[in-house]
């Protein structure tokens, strides 16, 4: 995925719930560059999320079992 594409997926999430929960969804997708893909857009999301992501904040830590291994580390 590439960065315009990055920040249209976080655009369409933004502010939206049931977009930020299908973007978590994808967080845990079996196939690692969707995995990545979606950790990508979340940190493109706007300030007006943060409540969101701090709801997650215990989830998200579990998340660092992605190894900077991928090519666009």
């Amino acid at each position: 995925m590439n960065h315009p594409e990055t920040k249209r997926l976080a655009a369409m999430a933004t502010g939206k719930h049931e977009n930020l929960d299908l973007i978590w969804k994808m967080v845990h997708s079996g196939d690692r560059e969707t995995s990545i893909n979606a950790l990508w857009a979340i940190t493109h999301l706007i300030k007006s999320d943060s409540e969101w992501l701090q709801s997650l904040q215990n989830e998200i830590s579990t998340c660092c079992w992605l190894k900077p291994t991928h090519p666009g580390s």
